[in-house]
Formats: C-alpha cells, structure tokens, sequence
C-alpha cells in the first residue's frame, strides 16, 4: 500500500523525512449492472433428463461433421439450461455476512427494537430487556460464526474454493494493477496492454536455448500392437463424468460440471 517512497533533507530537528503516497482501495457497487449468471445449483435436472431422453439422434448421427453434430446438440442443451435453470442478477450483492441465518437476522432485529426503546424510555427495566437480547443475539452470531467456520474447515479439501472466499472477504485491500510502462516509455491502464506488456517482460526473461545445438534423443520405444480402436462405452463416459468436481467453473463449452453430474444422478 506504499509507493513512490522518497528520503528528503531533514526538517528541524529530525535528522531525515520520508515522503511517500498511500493507496487506498474503496468498494465500488455497479447499480445499473443487468448481467445475470445461471444458478445451477438451482436447475429442474429432473426435466432436464426427460427432455434429453426425448431427444430425437436421427439428425445428429446423419451430420456431415462432428463439429456440426455437437453444435447442434449445445444447442439443444442450452435451450433446456436456458428454461429450466434459474438465473440471478450480479451486482448489488448483499453486505450480510454469510454464517447469519434466518434466526440471527430476528434477534439482531430484536436487539435493534428494544435499544429504540430504551433510548425513548430510559428505566431499568427496559435497559435489562434490551441487555439480555443484546446478549442472546452476539452468542448466536459467535455460534453461527464458529459453526461456519468448521464446515469450510472440513470441506477445505473437496471444495477450497470456499476458503479462499472467506478469506478474501476478511482482507481489506483488493488486488488492482495500476499503470504499467512499457518498453517505449508509454504508460498505459489498459488490461489488455497491460497483459501483453507483462507477457512480453516475462517471455524476454526466459532461458532461450541454443538452436546449434542438437536435440536431445529419444530412447526407441517397442510395443506389442498398435492402438487401433479405443472401446469407448457408456459406461465409461458415465463413470469419468461422476468424477467431475461440480464446484469448477465451466470449460471452453461453457457447460458447467454441475450440470453433468445432476442430470448423471438424476437418470440413476
């Protein structure tokens, strides 16, 4: 959070002076964002499954190309993520903290309500009331807190992506790239010249080996026969898409794993 830290001359009776610029991050809130994701740990998988099953192959196995049969089975595919998976809109997240449930919210209110009351009505009686809620509401919060805690604890191996969003919620500075220079001297905040400058740096760094040199030989390899035909069945499809982890973000095909392993179970 320092930058441009520069020793000056003394002043008075300090023998030196530091100057330097402080950076501060400040969360920013897009209100008029409408990008909206698809919730799939929300989608109607047992309809999904129907609808595939009712699916007529006969185009897809007369396709020219592989490429024509697969895009026309995403389509397909996206039409069902698209009616029968629930969306949610990003931007204006909620500040609420993620271990407060229902209950919590209900004794914070309380608590709220009679701190009011007893700011208007200032007896004892009234002070008792809103200390004994003041009281339940912070041990359930430490509760929720500590028992929240412990389920990312225990599921830190099969799912760390939930560690390190708490943990990012805790810091309170954000990862930002600030202008970079390039080569020529040009200053830029552009990400994507960002990049290409930071890629250029890197690649300039690396080791580079000498083309005089000759290649390296492999060692001769022998085998019993070619491979010539890879059985592939259903089952084997089956068994390699169960252990898809469902908590990864979607590949290249911007199908999510989630989705592969519901609409798997759902059919078994």
């Amino acid at each position: 959070m320092i930058d441009n830290l520069t020793l000056n001359p003394g002043l008075g009776l300090s023998d030196h002076l530091l100057s330097f610029n402080l950076l501060t991050y400040t969360e920013t809130h897009n209100k008029t964002c409408d990008v909206r994701r698809y919730n799939f740990l929300k989608g109607n998988y047992n309809r999904i499954n129907d609808n595939l099953h009712k699916l007529d192959l006969t185009p897809l196995e007369v396709s020219p190309t592989i490429e024509e049969t697969w895009n026309t089975f995403e389509d397909y595919l996206k039409k069902q993520i698209s009616d029968n998976v629930s969306t949610y809109k990003l931007g204006n997240q909620s500040r609420r903290k993620p271990y407060i449930n229902r209950e919590d919210q209900d004794k914070i209110r309380k608590k709220s309500r009679l701190w009011t009351k007893c700011l208007h009505c200032k007896t004892t009686s009234n002070f008792d009331t809103y200390k004994k809620a003041r009281n339940e509401a912070t041990k359930a919060l430490r509760l929720s807190k500590y028992s929240y805690e412990q389920d990312i604890a225990s599921k830190i191996k099969t799912n760390p992506k939930l560690f390190w969003k708490y943990v990012r919620s805790k810091t309170k500075t954000a990862p930002t790239m600030f202008s970079v220079k390039s080569t020529e001297g040009i200053i830029t905040q552009d990400p994507l010249e960002v990049a290409n400058i930071m890629n250029n740096y890197f690649a300039s760094v690396f080791t580079k080996d000498d083309p005089s040199k000759p290649l390296p030989q492999l060692p001769s390899r022998t085998y019993l026969s070619p491979l010539e035909n890879v059985p592939i069945t259903e089952q084997i499809v089956e068994q390699a898409a169960l252990k898809i982890n469902s908590n990864k973000s979607p590949g290249p095909d911007n199908i999510h794993p989630n989705l592969i392993v519901k609409t798997i179970k759902e059919r078994n």
